[in-house]
């Protein structure tokens, strides 16, 4: 990649993780950006490093995910945004074994991981914010069971849980996985 097009998918990230209007798969990455402007720019150095590694995307996606994005400077300087990266690399290389793990971390009765309580969290959102479960798990809860929807109407928080829904949906269109595989997983698991 050039320089100007990790810019742009800079850029194109930051919005779809910030702004609810803009998606990047639907826009397939664009953004309304000039190379002038991007010339022009004092943190330009910082994208032409980034222009050396072959895994721009991926590196940056990472880094939105796990650490809610930041400056672009700290992005390609920082060795804890190289860890950040590589971990979520490892777990999406061993999706399944760590999906399998996380479901041995929930309660024995699927449904008390789901339910509100109280109008607290639910166990699944406990287990994540204690990060004994990973977001890929949420999310590949959500997709197959559709538990967003439910928290929706129960949860009355309206600072974090917004936040995370909304990560965890602006994630989920990057996330692949084997649908019918992972529901085999939570069938075989809680039945």
């Amino acid at each position: 990649m050039t320089p100007f097009e990790v810019y742009t998918s800079y850029l194109a990230l930051k919005q779809h993780f910030t702004n609810p209007n803009y998606d990047f798969i639907k826009y397939n990455g664009k953004v309304s950006a000039s190379k002038i402007s991007f010339e022009q720019r004092r943190d330009n150095y910082f994208f032409k490093k980034l222009a050396k590694r072959k895994d721009v995307i991926d590196y940056l996606l990472a880094n939105f995910i796990e650490n809610d994005g930041q400056w672009i400077g700290n992005i390609a300087n920082d060795s804890e945004c190289e860890k950040l990266y590589y971990n979520w690399l490892k777990r999406k290389q061993s999706l399944e074994y760590i999906f399998t793990d996380n479901l041995n971390k929930l309660e024995l009765v699927f449904d008390h991981n789901i339910k509100v309580y109280n109008k607290d969290y639910p166990v699944l959102i406990k287990k994540y914010m204690h990060k004994e479960i990973c977001i890929e798990t949420l999310i590949i809860i959500d997709d197959l069971i559709g538990c967003f929807k439910y928290w929706d109407k129960h949860i009355e928080d309206t600072y974090v849980y917004p936040i995370l829904k909304t990560k965890c949906l602006k994630y989920k269109p990057f996330l692949q996985y084997n649908k019918e595989k992972f529901k085999k997983i939570i069938v075989d698991k809680f039945s």
